[in-house]
């Protein structure tokens, strides 16, 4: 039995982390028999992150790792791409893990406007963590973005970085249904747990604002309606 271990619930969301929603979100789609197991404390995990699969004993850590290790063990749902598509893929997703991800959580824990929201949300989902222990949490994180440099920046400027990611997936989306056209491929599965964890969350966030006024508001739609959630 595959078992995920991934962040707490949030908003509906099976995680509240975009890349333990990606992995969610392919085992769903390609329908692999997987259990569940929402953690907080890090401490133990590999490399001290989250998510990461234990499938009968075998650690897996790093989300792409993960989906790779899927695909060569049970589904591969991206055998037909070609080499240009496989090179999209790969361009796509460390924008979204290395730049995307980054103004998400600033605007989660940093920001002003949106953390008492956060906050409130995390601590109605997790009762038995101290309002404490989320704001030291908070600090650790505003530490992080410092040192990664988004930090640094003015809210408007760390926004609009994050909208212009968004718009090069809209732009390379166009009118397909997915990104690839009628069928649904690992870098939806990836699209998905960013921007699932955009629209779903109760934060009006300038990024989600942007995705509700475009075409990305119904394809992140599209594939919600093939999950079971």
């Amino acid at each position: 039995m595959i078992i995920l271990y991934s962040y707490p619930e949030l908003f509906g969301l099976p995680d509240n982390n975009p890349f333990g929603l990606k992995v969610d979100t392919f085992l769903r789609l390609t329908h692999i028999n997987y259990q569940q197991e929402h953690i907080v404390n890090i401490q133990n995990a590999p490399r001290g992150q989250l998510p990461y699969l234990d499938d009968a004993g075998q650690i897996i850590t790093d989300s792409n790792n993960m989906l790779h290790y899927l695909q060569q063990k049970y589904v591969n749902i991206d055998l037909k791409l070609t080499e240009k598509q496989r090179n999209l893929h790969f361009l796509i997703t460390r924008m979204l893990d290395n730049h995307l991800y980054w103004v998400m959580s600033y605007s989660r824990w940093q920001d002003d406007q949106f953390w008492p929201l956060f906050k409130a949300e995390f601590l109605k989902q997790l009762p038995e963590l101290s309002e404490t222990s989320l704001e030291q949490i908070r600090k650790y994180n505003i530490e992080k973005y410092h040192y990664q440099g988004i930090g640094r920046y003015f809210p408007k400027d760390i926004y609009q970085s994050g909208i212009d990611d968004l718009q090069a997936i809209l732009h390379i989306l166009e009118d397909k249904e997915f990104i690839f056209g009628s069928s649904i491929h690992t870098l939806d599965a990836c699209c998905y747990g960013f921007l699932a964890n955009i629209v779903y969350l109760n934060i009006e966030t300038p990024l989600k604002e942007f995705i509700l006024d475009t075409p990305l508001k119904n394809y992140t739609h599209r594939i919600r309606a093939l999950l079971n959630y």
